[in-house]
């Protein structure tokens, strides 16, 4: 599976925090989050038919264009939203919960989140979304990944039917590719199949399009 083929990141820059992501709901235990759920016992979950809800812990948009086949997808704008989302995950609090993010980092915290809040049994994804991609493509992942740094998106199934369930903004076609509107003023993130973002000259309305605030065209 080809993940990339130049550098992700073109420049580095080190800087101290407190938390990787802000989730803005206060210190939890991370010595008891979720136990680790192997890539491979994730498959046997759901091979065996055993009862579980898997829940997607990243923001909307990512999950928009992939999620674990069957996942709960909350809508969430931002991490701080997951106070909201466990309480409304109360009615699953005797359930097997299996919670997913991109590298497994927001679950340390979103996973001890629900543990702490009276969860029976709680597990994270080792590794998250990213290492269970790498051993099984066209298995249970649905969709591309959202990622963080210029490639914006990696589409790791090769079967055209798991390839993509975002759906373009303007046609509903299936695919995975974001833009932004190009109307600085708007900045929209948006779904848009390529046929559609050059018909639209990278804009989300005829509003947009007329702007004279609008960034240059990046092509590709």
């Amino acid at each position: 599976m080809k993940q990339y083929d130049k550098h992700a990141f073109n420049k580095i820059h080190v800087r101290i925090k407190r938390e990787i992501v802000n989730a803005s709901f206060g210190d939890v235990d991370l010595k008891k989050t979720g136990k680790r759920l192997k890539p491979e016992e994730l498959n046997e979950f759901y091979e065996s038919g055993k009862e579980f809800i898997i829940i997607d812990a990243r923001n909307s948009y990512e999950s928009q264009i992939g999620k674990f086949k069957n996942a709960v997808t909350p809508q969430m704008q931002t991490f701080r939203d997951w106070t909201k989302i466990a309480d409304e995950l109360e009615s699953f609090k005797e359930k097997t919960i299996v919670t997913y993010c991109t590298g497994g980092i927001r679950c340390e915290k979103a996973s001890a989140y629900l543990v702490e809040k009276g969860f029976r049994d709680v597990y994270q994804i080792d590794g998250g979304i990213w290492n269970y991609i790498k051993q099984y493509p066209d298995k249970y992942w649905e969709g591309s990944v959202f990622v963080f740094d210029e490639r914006r998106i990696i589409t790791p199934n090769t079967k055209e039917e798991l390839k993509h369930i975002g759906k373009c903004f303007f046609c509903g076609n299936p695919t995975s590719y974001y833009i932004n509107c190009h109307n600085q003023d708007c900045d929209t993130l948006l779904i848009t199949c390529d046929k559609c973002k050059i018909e639209n000259d990278y804009c989300c309305s005829e509003e947009c399009r007329r702007s004279s605030n609008r960034r240059k065209k990046i092509h590709g």
